[in-house]
This record gives structure tokens, C-alpha cells and sequence, in this order.
């Protein structure tokens, strides 16, 4: 055989052998455990805690749970974009957020809703980008399957007969809606829960489980399943360090004392998830760039209290005292860069929280930073450079920044949807909540976005492949199932990949045995 025909066969064994080995029947799944139900033109994979039905006039399916907060306490769907309807255009820069947003309006404006308000968003862009959003609203008495099949009905632009159930009846209800861009369509996805803390503790992991636009999966998407097994780590609680960055300018008043009358959920979801917690409090002000400063100065809080050690009375004491006089030029992501730099990760010095006696974060500790802020970042006025979301102190040590800002639904003229604060939330991993959600006063009410930043910090055991279908999880501790709940079993934290346990911790030394499934191919198959 000549060298030219020699080459040519060697090539073609090749081909026939890269072919095989991404496989010549893509849509053909590696073993897996789960059930998919038909969404449109795509598959949604079905969490074992619930049960579902396909109702092909809605072009994808509902489903409900029965879990420790009552029979059919979670109630929802999941649904292909009705074509009917244009596509709203982008808000913050997604189209699935300015989607998200629509379609609450159109929830909103039904008239069995007489209030709703906007806790927080958060937006995912690794494997396929969708938007979650966390809304509480009230109605008439009436169960959660009922209101799910009204909800469902009015974003399908359908007036389907539903099948009925039981449900839990309430007035109050929390509800966790996603919209997922996957498969060259959009898909909504919506789970509610009565708002009742004994109820809604009971659901929220699940309801967090159920809402990630990561559960879908496209006709020629392989899965590949996989069981990872950790080891109980020492102690009896989880451990966790957050940095507060507070405007103090003089329109913050309000804002800030509704952090401080946050606090006490704050610490009422710290002791749930059994959290060890260190807090330090920096402002949005002057002297983080090295500049003279005499008063109101940025590190004034730390200067006096330190790191705040699991005391929840001084960090509320100190939220209190920071008063509204500062600066006009406010850089909260300047002033928490220039506060956690470190010499040994590369920094050319240690900040304000990484000289000696102080330490933030703690060895092997998730650092959370949440920003409040009424107004956009200002990096440059005191960096004298460009900021980079994508590259940066926060990306580069993996800290959850949080930023709870005008999303632009407080006044669209000044809103935040091209600001760098929500941008890093999204980069890092963590929540926006909105500064303008309001209580029945007309106050704001942070409550319950403090609360969700407690339980994303959470997570202590980091899972090995990325893009993990969350409805797909299944847990054993010592061989002894364990169950989606933050009162107690478990939750999926998607921004971190990781694995929180709540209640009584996983003892030292146990078998944590995590089984998951995930693509296979997600650069050749994530998409038809």
C-alpha cells in the first residue's frame, strides 16, 4: 500500500471513530434515571418529588408537590412561549429578563391578583440564559393549583381546562418564575407556594429546584449521569462570611433602616441553615482610594466594631449608625475591592478586612458581598480605570456578589439596567433584588431577599461537572435518602454548583452520596 493510500484509510478510521464516539444517535441518553415530559420542542426533566401530566393544548406540561408543608402545597407548570404573543425586547441587557418582566405584567394585571411585588431576579448565562424571579402576591382565598392553572392559562393565551386538585387554600402566596431561552425558543416555568413561613420553608428548596432553566434538555442533547460521593466535613454547622457595602448618601435613609429591620429574618435564615457567620460593614464613601478623609469615612463601621462575630444586635446597631451624610460619588464595587485585596492571591497589598487582626473571608468560607445602592456605580471616579465584569478581585476568588439596586422598576428613567452592580451579580453568581420592593406601609422590605442570600451562601459541597439538571439530583447520607428542604434535608445551589444541607448536618466522616446528571456533549448537542 502506497503512503497516499495508507493516509487517506488512516483518515477515514478517524472520522468513523470521532463519529462513533460522539454518537450516531445523539438524541440517545447514556444510562439516567430521570422522566422528561414534552415542553414544546424541547424536554423537561421531572423532579421525583413531583408529579406531573403532559397537556399538549398548552404546549407543555403542570405538575404539583405534596411535601411537609401540605397536599399539593407547590403548584406550576412548564410551557413553551406561545408564538401569539411578540417576544418582549431585552431588559438589563437579557431578553429572558425583559420576557420575565412582561409576563409579569400580564400576571399582574389578572384579576384575581391584588398585589404583587418583585423580591429579587437572577440571571444565568452558562449553559442556556434564563432569568429567575422570586414574587409575592395576594388574592382571594383560593388553592395553589387554582391560581397555577389560571397563571398558566394567561401565559399560554390559552383558555385550556385544566386538571384540578386539591392544593393548599391561602390568601398569600411566594412564587418562583423562570424564562429560559434554549432550542431557538423560550420556555416559562412558574411553582407556587402559599407565602406562610411553615409552608414555604418547607418548599423553597424544591421550588429552587424546579425553577432552573438548566432542567431543560433539546431532542438531540445526550445525558450523562454520574454519583459523587463527599465525606461529612467537621462540625455541626455551615460557615459562611458576608461584607455589607451600604450607600450612605442622603436618599439611602429608608433603605438603610430597612436592612436593619431585615436583620432579624436575616438571622432567623443564619440559624436555619445553621450558619457560623462573620459580617463586616463598609460604605459607598470616601478614603477607600487612600484620599484624606475626617468623617463619614467608607471603613468607619469596621474601625469601630471590627469583624462582627454571629451577633446580630451589633450588626443591626451598626447598620443604624451609618447615618446619610456621605458622599455623592459612590463606589460600593471600588470600595469592596479595594477593602478584601490580598497579597496572597496575587494583590499588590492587603486590604482593610485581610490586615492582620482581621480576616475576611475565613479559610475555605464563601464570602458573600451585598451592595445597596439607590443610584449606579461610580468605579471610576475613584480607580482612575475601567472596571471589568467579567475579570476581577470577585470573579477571581469566587464571592457571590449580591446587589439589591433600582432594577428599573422603581423609575425607568434612572434605573439600573446598564449599571455595573447587577452586572457583577450576574458574572458572580448571585441575587438582584429589587431596592423598591415595598411592604403594605409602602416601606421598603428587604426581608425576604436577605433571607435568599443566606441559603445561596450555603452550599458546601462543590459538585465536579457543571450544568447539573437540578430536578435530576438524588442524595443518600449514610445510605438514608435525603429530601429537597431548608428546614431539613438539602438544596442545590446553582450559582456555585454545590450542595447546602440544612437542619442536623451530615456527620463528620459520613458517605454523601450525590447522584446528578448532566450533558454529555453540551458544545455539539446543547442545542438542535
Amino acid at each position: 500500500m502506497n503512503i497516499k493510500k495508507f493516509t487517506l484509510l488512516l483518515l477515514s478510521v478517524i472520522t468513523m471513530g470521532l463519529l462513533v464516539g460522539c454518537g450516531s444517535d445523539p438524541a440517545d441518553d447514556l444510562p439516567t434515571d430521570s422522566t422528561k415530559g414534552l415542553t414544546g420542542s424541547s424536554k423537561y426533566i421531572i423532579n421525583n418529588a413531583t408529579t406531573y401530566q403532559d397537556v399538549p393544548e398548552i404546549n407543555g406540561i403542570v405538575m404539583k408537590a405534596t411535601t411537609a408543608g401540605g397536599a399539593e402545597s407547590i403548584a406550576g407548570f412548564s410551557i413553551q412561549k406561545n408564538i401569539s404573543r411578540p417576544l418582549a425586547p431585552a431588559a438589563a441587557g437579557y431578553v429572558t429578563t425583559g420576557e420575565l418582566r412582561a409576563s409579569i405584567a400580564l400576571i399582574q394585571a389578572m384579576p384575581e391578583i391584588t398585589t404583587l411585588s418583585t423580591i429579587n431576579e437572577q440571571v444565568f448565562t452558562k449553559y442556556s440564559e434564563f432569568t429567575v424571579g422570586d414574587y409575592s402576591f395576594d388574592t382571594a382565598s383560593t388553592t395553589t393549583v387554582d391560581i397555577a392553572n389560571k397563571i398558566v392559562n394567561i401565559l399560554g393565551a390559552t383558555t385550556v381546562t385544566l386538571p384540578s386538585g386539591s392544593g393548599v387554600t391561602a390568601t398569600s402566596f411566594r412564587m418562583f418564575m423562570t424564562v429560559t431561552s434554549f432550542n431557538g425558543a423560550y420556555y416559562y416555568t412558574v411553582s407556587i407556594s402559599p407565602s406562610a413561613s411553615a409552608i414555604f420553608q418547607e418548599n423553597f428548596a424544591l421550588m429552587t429546584a424546579l425553577s432552573s432553566g438548566t432542567n431543560y434538555t433539546g431532542t438531540n442533547e445526550r445525558l450523562v449521569s454520574t454519583t459523587e460521593n463527599f465525606l461529612g466535613k467537621p462540625g455541626t454547622t455551615n460557615q459562611a462570611d458576608f461584607l455589607f457595602v451600604v450607600d450612605d448618601s442622603g436618599s439611602m435613609g429608608d433603605q438603610q433602616a430597612a436592612i436593619a429591620a431585615a436583620a432579624n429574618d436575616f438571622d432567623a435564615a443564619l440559624t436555619l441553615a445553621g450558619m457560623d457567620h462573620h459580617i463586616a460593614i463598609i460604605t459607598t464613601s470616601d478614603g477607600a482610594d487612600g484620599a484624606p478623609c475626617t468623617a463619614n469615612c467608607w471603613d468607619r463601621s469596621v474601625v469601630r466594631a471590627g469583624i462582627i462575630d454571629n451577633d446580630i444586635n451589633t450588626f443591626k446597631y451598626e447598620i443604624n449608625d451609618l447615618n446619610t451624610s456621605g458622599s455623592i460619588t459612590e463606589t460600593g464595587i471600588y470600595n469592596a475591592e479595594q477593602a478584601l485585596k490580598k497579597v496572597a492571591n496575587g494583590d499588590s497589598f492587603d486590604g482593610l478586612l485581610n490586615t492582620a487582626p482581621l480576616k475576611m473571608p475565613r479559610d475555605n468560607t464563601q464570602l458573600s458581598v451585598i451592595i445597596l445602592s439607590d443610584e449606579v456605580s461610580q468605579y471610576e471616579a475613584r480607580a482612575k480605570t475601567s472596571f471589568d465584569v467579567n475579570s476581577n478581585l470577585f470573579v477571581r476568588d469566587g464571592i457571590l456578589v449580591n446587589a439589591i439596586v433600582d432594577i428599573g422598576l422603581c423609575d425607568p428613567q434612572y434605573g439600573e439596567q446598564t449599571g455595573q452592580y447587577d452586572d457583577l451579580s450576574i458574572a458572580t453568581g448571585g441575587l438582584v433584588g429589587n431596592i423598591c420592593n415595598l411592604d403594605t406601609l409602602g416601606n421598603p422590605n428587604f426581608s425576604a431577599v436577605m433571607q435568599n442570600i443566606v441559603f445561596q451562601a450555603a452550599g458546601a459541597y462543590k459538585l465536579s461537572q457543571n450544568y447539573a439538571k437540578p430536578n435530576s439530583i438524588k442524595i443518600t447520607v449514610d445510605g438514608v435518602a435525603s429530601t429537597p428542604s431548608i428546614k431539613q434535608g438539602y438544596m442545590y445551589i446553582e450559582g456555585t454548583n454545590s450542595i447546602a444541607f440544612f437542619g442536623t448536618l451530615p456527620a463528620e466522616g459520613s458517605d454523601i452520596e450525590v447522584y446528578y446528571e448532566y450533558p454529555k456533549d453540551i458544545n455539539l448537542f446543547a442545542n438542535d
